[in-house]
Formats: structure tokens, sequence, C-alpha cells
């Protein structure tokens, strides 16, 4: 296994050191919305997303706009090492994080039958092992501190079947079942 790079975050020096947000699919869409809301609030973020190139101008705009620190974590949620990988990273700051923006989301369109296999268990390590893993990381460091938000982005999926798309339906059923479930 390769070092990781020292993270910014974990080496902010004391009088630095904002609260921070995680958000995965940070890239573009509602995830580059949510960390754009989050730095303009002064947070330092970890953003995370497949899309190196992307990331690393989304963190480097938010930290020339806001002067926040930005780390960006290229990574393939799909992949259990990706998410080792983030894990090992989010325990340098852990006691720093106020927020996690479990945003990341894959799909697929077709009848299940004829569908790969493999982009139906990648929709499932994306949508429902990595929104748990990051989720397992990071609450009880909020519970012990008193404090912290989690948000699961789910869809209007989640409340009915989808028979193109059964297995993202299927996910974001869970994601909201999850949600609901920790919040009692």
């Amino acid at each position: 296994m390769t070092a990781l790079p020292t993270s910014a975050l974990a080496t902010a020096r004391r009088g630095e050191r904002r609260p921070v947000a995680i958000i995965t699919g940070a890239s573009s869409g509602i995830g580059r919305d949510f960390a754009e809301l989050f730095a303009r609030d002064g947070h330092d973020l970890l953003l995370v997303a497949r899309r190196r190139d992307a990331l690393e101008s989304l963190a480097r705009s938010l930290s020339d706009r806001y002067g926040v620190v930005c780390d960006a974590f290229p990574a393939d949620l799909a992949r259990r090492l990706d998410r080792e990988h983030l894990a090992a990273r989010v325990r340098s700051f852990d006691e720093r994080i106020v927020a996690l923006v479990n945003n990341a989301g894959i799909g697929t369109h077709g009848y299940f039958h004829e569908t790969e296999l493999e982009r139906e268990l990648e929709i499932i390590d994306v949508n429902v092992a990595a929104l748990t893993h990051l989720t397992k990381m990071v609450l009880p460091g909020m519970l012990a501190r008193g404090s912290g938000r989690i948000v699961n982005v789910s869809s209007v999926a989640a409340f009915q079947p989808g028979p193109l798309m059964a297995v993202y339906y299927a996910s974001k059923a869970y994601v909201q079942s999850f949600s609901v479930a920790l919040s009692a």
C-alpha cells in the first residue's frame, strides 16, 4: 500500500483549525452546491469525487474565494480500498468534523435481467455501502462531542419501486430508511 499524501486539513496550524465538512459527490450538481455553501459559511472542506480535475479545480476555487482549506480527495467510492483510504484521511482530523454530506450516487437504466451485474453491484457499493461506511466513521465522534450533522441525499425514488432502475430505487429506499432510523 502506498502512503497517502499529508492532508492540509490535518496539518492546519492550530489557529486556522475551522470546522470541517465532508462532501461526497462534490465535483458537480448538488454536491458542488453543498461545497459552496459550507465554504461560504467558513468551513474547511474534504471534497470527495471520482473526477480529479473537476475536484481539484473546485477546491482551488473555493479556497481562493473563501479562504478555507479544501482537500480534494479523488476516490471511487465503489471501491472498498478507496473507502479505506478515505477513512484513514478522515481519522487525521476527526475531532473537527461537524458535517458529512453523503451525496455521491450512481444509477443505471434498463431491465434488470439485461443490465450488467457489475454495474448493479457498483450502485449498491456507492449508494449503500459507502454511505453506511462514512456515516459509521463520523457519527461516533459527533455523538461524543454532542454536535454535528449528517445529510444523506436520497431521491423521490426512495418512495416507490422503479422497474427500469430497480437497484437504484431500492438503494434510495435504503438511504431513506437508514436516515430515518438514525434520526430516531
